[in-house]
């Protein structure tokens, strides 16, 4: 797949160069959405062969590149688990 505009990220393949872009609000948090996304970036990544030579990873947001792990779906995950 050369192209693909999930709910938190995207990706394009041209001329080579393959660009990801996050773009999930508020922050870019990875959360369970963005670990499947990434997933079939990877896929589509690994059939990509040899047709991709670079990588570039960004952000479409201003608040900056990522924020890290979603606490708040680790922490209501917790709370099921406990409940």
């Amino acid at each position: 797949m050369k192209t693909f505009s999930g709910k938190t990220l995207s990706w394009e393949l041209v001329d080579g160069v393959l660009e990801l872009q996050l773009h999930r609000e508020p922050c870019n948090e990875i959360g369970s959405e963005t670990l499947e996304e990434l997933e079939g970036f990877i896929v589509s990544l690994e059939a990509a062969g040899d047709e991709a030579s670079v990588l570039i990873i960004s952000s479409t947001l201003e608040s900056g590149f990522s924020a890290g792990a979603d606490l708040r779906e680790l922490y209501r995950r917790s709370q099921e688990l406990t409940g």
